[in-house]
């Protein structure tokens, strides 16, 4: 579902893995000239699991933003970490207590992870932007829409670390 250009004419793609009824997080990387896998990893965090998009900064550290739960009450946003070999670094998981959907993932020009999502609680849609420092550090965490209904979808930053977020 996602895909990122990384160092060295590689590409990190993530999805899913698995069966409809038990499906996992999953993230490889690859040679972009030939498509040879360098390497892969499944990521079990429970049932229906969803790995939506996927980031690379300047050393070649990945972070995915997926779900875990399905769709319905009681999905989360899943943040993971991975070190340039596959390696997990960290995993964080955001929780408004209702459907909570993965939109997308960026790193700003400080290497802070920006992610945008989307969650449903009763019927009040927001849009979330969360915000983490390299070593997992929460830096923010906020909810939009509080007097309409908005979502979270895609994010763009610039050089000066403004941060745009589309829904």
């Amino acid at each position: 579902m996602g895909i990122c250009p990384v160092s060295g004419d590689r590409i990190a793609v993530c999805g899913v893995a698995g069966s409809d009824t038990n499906t996992d997080h999953m993230a490889a990387l690859l040679d972009a000239n030939d498509g040879k896998t360098i390497w892969v990893k499944n990521i079990d965090l429970g049932s229906s699991d969803l790995a939506a998009r996927i980031a690379a900064d300047s050393k070649d550290n990945l972070v995915i933003v997926g779900h875990r739960g399905g769709t319905g009450a009681g999905s989360d946003i899943v943040i993971i970490k991975l070190k340039p070999n596959g390696d997990t670094v960290w995993t964080r998981t955001y929780d408004s207590g209702g459907d909570d959907q993965p939109g997308d993932i960026k790193f700003d020009p400080f290497g802070n992870i920006v992610v945008s999502g989307t969650a449903t609680v009763g019927d009040s849609v927001h849009c979330i932007i969360l915000e983490y420092d390299g070593d997992g550090g929460s830096i923010r965490k906020a909810a939009y829409g509080q007097q309409a209904q908005a979502t979270g979808n895609g994010i763009f930053i610039t050089k000066d670390a403004d941060i745009f977020v589309t829904g």
